[in-house]
């Protein structure tokens, strides 16, 4: 097996941030595709070859694996976790505040 290639593009990015970039959007897509699944076929559907794992636990298990990136590009230096929770309590008020959004009750 070969060495992967050298990640060639711009030079603001090193080898390693553009794989965890590469990796973050793969699992994100691979949330987006349960979240699919969810909406067609709801949180207990599951695959027929896989009847005893729900959508539920696989939208959980590509969450996690999501949560797992943004702690890994943390660790790195990528992103600062401060200004994510920053950014995450705004958007906790303008759900609040009704904006967009009919349905959502946070449990406080």
């Amino acid at each position: 097996m070969s060495a992967p290639r050298a990640y060639v593009g711009p030079p603001r990015l090193s080898s390693a941030e553009y794989e965890r970039l590469a990796i973050i959007m793969e699992e994100m897509g691979e949330v987006i595709q349960i979240i699919g699944k969810v909406l067609r076929h709801g949180y207990d559907g599951h695959h027929p070859a896989t009847p005893l794992t729900t959508n539920r636990e696989l939208l959980q298990v590509e969450l996690g694996d999501v949560l797992a990136m943004i702690s890994l590009m943390h660790e790195a230096g990528d992103i600062d976790d401060r200004k994510i929770e920053l950014h995450a309590k705004a958007k906790f008020a303008r759900l609040e505040s009704g904006a967009f959004v009919y349905y959502q009750k946070r449990k406080t």
